[in-house]
């Protein structure tokens, strides 16, 4: 073990760390807190850079998901999940300077993204709503929500599956 990264410095106002995400250069630890603060830790020092709040005490109170998170894979941009007050938005966040740069409107105000993932070259972001099952692909060259995909049913099954875990195969 090389270190330990310390709680949120006011616990009580954060919550605990619920995701977490390493920049694929590993020099940065996002972890995003019940409460909706993205905190940027760099993992030489284990030292906070910046604190975020992405939407004030929305995502326990209201049932919603602990934000998900994921980095481009080139380390270029941050994704997060981040409830606004239409619906969930996907939050772009600019890595170098931990700054919100932009943000695209998925689903509908009783959406539940439970799970991002990216395509192998970054170029598309999958949001999966778990209300519905359906997941909305996101060019991130544009922040345009493409065809949304229905969820499948397995063969010879009725009841239509959602996976709480998604992945994004070649």
């Amino acid at each position: 073990m090389k270190g330990s990264i310390p709680p949120p410095p006011n616990q009580n106002l954060f919550g605990d760390y619920q995701r977490l995400a390493v920049s694929p250069d590993g020099s940065l630890l996002y972890a995003v807190s019940t409460q909706g603060y993205l905190e940027a830790i760099d993992t030489l020092t284990l030292s906070p850079v910046s604190v975020i709040q992405l939407a004030p005490f929305l995502f326990a109170a209201s049932g919603s998901p602990a934000p998900h998170i994921v980095f481009a894979p080139d380390g270029s941009a941050v994704y997060v999940v981040v409830l606004g007050p239409s619906g969930p938005l996907i939050q772009v966040i600019n890595p170098d300077t931990s700054q919100p740069v932009n943000s695209v409107q998925i689903g509908t105000a009783t959406s539940y993204l439970s799970d991002l993932a990216l395509s192998l070259d970054g170029s598309t972001l999958f949001a999966l709503d778990q209300s519905t099952g359906i997941t909305y692909p996101v060019d991130t060259n544009t922040l345009t929500v493409g065809t949304p995909i229905p969820r499948a049913n397995l063969p010879g099954s009725a009841a239509p599956i959602v996976f709480s875990g998604l992945v994004v195969q070649p």
